[in-house]
């Protein structure tokens, strides 16, 4: 659920990035929870101007960001790490759509196989947002649950590991996972907050 004490903390985050940036931030809040709880929790009304524009992604359209995402296809566009098209890949799977849970994640599965653009750690951690979805959501006995595994190829995810510090991949999972189980902004931020500690010991060490 998206609260006031949500606000305030991104509110934080956004100063200390306009300071280090010396740059506007511009900041999106994306709530993957029930929009008309997450509204009456914010006090939300018509006549409220709120610094953050809030996207409720439940009242988003699944389908239409998939026929996006096979135009880029089709079109044999590459993506890069300032498209929001990107977002999609995940977040994706938490809007309405005609198609079921299962169905969906083998849609968005399969284009992220065929998307061009994506770095290695992008393509990482799309998978594993992924592969966290299909832990959450996606039953054993679903039919299409192997065809899913074999597009979110477990097998790739593993190799990546050897490009990325052990350490940092072990925060990413957690925060995923954890983030499934509490909403997902709660979990990523934790296991933000956990790299951060860990950077500011080394620092501290080195100083004394």
């Amino acid at each position: 659920m998206l609260t006031l004490d949500h606000l305030g903390r991104y509110g934080t985050y956004k100063i200390y990035l306009r300071i280090d940036s010396k740059k506007l931030v511009y900041q999106c809040i994306l709530c993957t929870a029930d929009p008309i709880s997450s509204k009456r929790q914010l006090n939300i009304n018509e006549n409220e101007k709120l610094e953050f524009y809030i996207v409720f992604t439940q009242e988003d359209d699944a389908d239409e960001k998939i026929k996006i995402l096979e135009d880029i296809i089709n079109n044999n566009k590459k993506l890069t790490n300032t498209d929001i098209e990107i977002i999609y890949l995940t977040v994706a799977l938490f809007m309405k759509s005609e198609l079921s849970k299962s169905e969906l994640l083998l849609k968005i599965s399969e284009l992220t196989n065929q998307i061009q653009g994506l770095s290695n750690e992008e393509l990482y951690e799309i998978k594993l947002f992924q592969k966290a979805y299909m832990k959450k959501f996606i039953s054993d006995d679903d039919e299409l649950k192997e065809e899913i595994e074999k597009m979110i190829s477990l097998s790739d995810i593993e190799s990546m590991k050897e490009t990325f510090p052990k350490e940092s991949l072990k925060i990413k999972e957690e925060g995923i996972e954890l983030g499934m189980e509490k909403g997902i902004e709660k979990g990523m931020e934790k296991g933000i907050e956990k790299e951060w500690k860990k950077e500011w010991k080394k620092e501290w060490k080195k100083e004394n």
